[in-house]
């Protein structure tokens, strides 16, 4: 064995080569372990960077069928979160009033009805109870047909918001019953007009030539 041999050996023993070794491993675990850590570290940051937002250009019918105001629905990871302008647009050239911009709060909305609700207590008091579609279209069949016997056809009237996928049926379903009492509008006016029309015969209007005293709220 050469002397360099020999030098090796004495400075590398069985117990130097064991520590070395076990150092080297513990780097090396330490680093594999730095690397999960790095990688559930760029996990939790992708999963809290904000998604992309798609915006979907539409229109907005809550004032009723002939406004249809144009407006770019912004949507992040499929749920619709809000409403950006729409310029090109030649109804509204981008401007939306609040109502647009709380269509959000519309459809997700946690007292959005999701199954027939049935009054408990006295009216007013909040006091409800969940039944099934077969005894709420029971409930309501039987009410109508009492209403119709004892007030006519004609006492029956719907007011429904604007136009909507489902108003032909509704109108279909008043002529069935005999009513032609059938309104629609969005949350404006018409729901005031279609009450005086229907209960005295038209929209009364102030006299303030001959008024006494005006009150002004707001």
């Amino acid at each position: 064995m050469s002397d360099d041999a020999q030098l090796v050996n004495r400075r590398f023993g069985r117990r130097t080569f064991l520590k070395a070794t076990g150092a080297l491993g513990a780097a090396v675990a330490i680093s594999g372990a730095g690397n999960v850590l790095l990688q559930k570290r760029d996990a939790v940051a992708q999963a809290a960077a904000p998604a992309e937002a798609k915006l979907i250009p539409t229109f907005c019918a809550m004032c009723g069928p002939s406004s249809g105001c144009g407006i770019m629905a912004k949507v992040v990871d499929g749920k619709f979160v809000g409403i950006e302008p729409f310029p090109e647009c030649p109804t509204n050239k981008g401007k939306n009033c609040p109502k647009a911009h709380a269509a959000p709060q519309w459809v997700y909305s946690p007292e959005r009805l999701k199954y027939p609700m049935k009054r408990v207590g006295k009216k007013g008091e909040g006091k409800f109870q969940r039944i099934t579609w077969d005894e709420a279209i029971t409930l309501i069949a039987d009410k109508l047909k009492e209403q119709k016997a004892k007030y006519g056809p004609e006492s029956l009237a719907i007011l429904s918001p604007a136009r909507r996928s489902y108003s032909d049926y509704l109108y279909r379903f008043l002529m069935t019953h005999g009513s032609p009492n059938y309104g629609h509008s969005g949350i404006c006016a018409m729901q005031r007009m279609f009450t005086f029309s229907y209960t005295i015969g038209g929209v009364t209007s102030a006299d303030y030539t001959n008024a006494d005293l005006i009150v002004l709220w707001g």
